[in-house]
């Protein structure tokens, strides 16, 4: 069965933006890239570009991170306990440099660490809002992303209920994001990859909103963002994941409601 990801626009505001006052930064022996770290996973670096690309690049290619602000993780060395939300701040190859509990600096290899995954830190992921030059343009599309990595834009229903948003038979997650919002681009793009490694069994629906004023944010009172809406295969509302979730919590909800019968 093929996989078809959705991700529909509605009403939403496009930015041409000098940047992001706060963005991490990754340098290989190459070039240098800015977004946000996402942790280590299978043996690589996984890192959201500031348009929403995820890299996931080999333990040897990369020689430095810098995160901006440091924010909390959770480092899990091999063999040994894991380090719960400490403040990881930079890798230097061959360490990833970070603060114990007390306040410590402390460094540990990366030959001893299985996975570092990141936690639940509301100071990661604000934009200055005054670093952006705004100029308002409405568009309204739809975008169908193949299996191949095909795109094809198509006009958005904006009023439609979520309801017939819904693709039959399989889990649908709705995603409520914001433009431009670093959390919102690392959390959809969890939610994407769960989806992809469903074989067809998840669908994402992608809601972009732009502020309270937004109709879209008005009509279902989404007041923060990202919110993730898991329905389940009768097309039921399963969960929302509205405040306080990580990316554990959303690839969590999906399975449970990929069980629901």
């Amino acid at each position: 069965m093929k996989t078809f990801l959705t991700a529909v626009t509605a009403s939403i505001t496009l930015f041409s933006c000098n940047l992001m006052a706060t963005l991490d930064t990754l340098s290989t022996k190459a070039e240098t890239h800015l977004g946000m770290f996402n942790g280590l996973k299978n043996e690589r670096f996984v890192f959201q570009l500031a348009n929403g690309k995820e890299l996931k690049l080999m333990k040897a290619a990369v020689t430095s991170i810098t995160l901006a602000p440091p924010g909390k993780f959770t480092i899990k060395p091999r063999g040994k306990k894991d380090l719960k939300d400490m403040k990881l701040k930079s890798f230097e190859a061959p360490n990833f440099i970070y603060d114990d509990e007390r306040g410590a600096e402390q460094k540990i290899s990366i030959m001893n660490i299985s996975s570092i995954e990141p936690g639940l830190d509301f100071s990661r992921g604000a934009i200055d809002e005054s670093a952006a030059k705004t100029d308002p343009v409405e568009k309204k599309t739809t975008t169908q992303i193949g299996p191949t990595g095909e795109q094809n834009e198509l006009p958005a229903p904006a009023d439609a209920p979520i309801e017939t948003l819904l693709k039959k038979g399989v889990v649908n997650v709705v995603c409520f994001v914001k433009d431009g919002d670093m959390a919102s681009i690392r959390q959809s793009s969890s939610a994407e990859s769960t989806a992809r490694d469903s074989k067809g069994k998840v669908s994402i629906i992608k809601l972009k909103v732009t502020d309270g004023d937004d109709p879209i944010s008005a009509k279902y009172s989404i007041n923060s963002y990202p919110q993730f809406w898991v329905y389940d295969k009768r097309g039921r509302l399963y969960k929302k994941l509205a405040e306080r979730f990580t990316e554990n919590d959303i690839d969590e909800t999906i399975k449970q409601a990929m069980k629901k019968m």
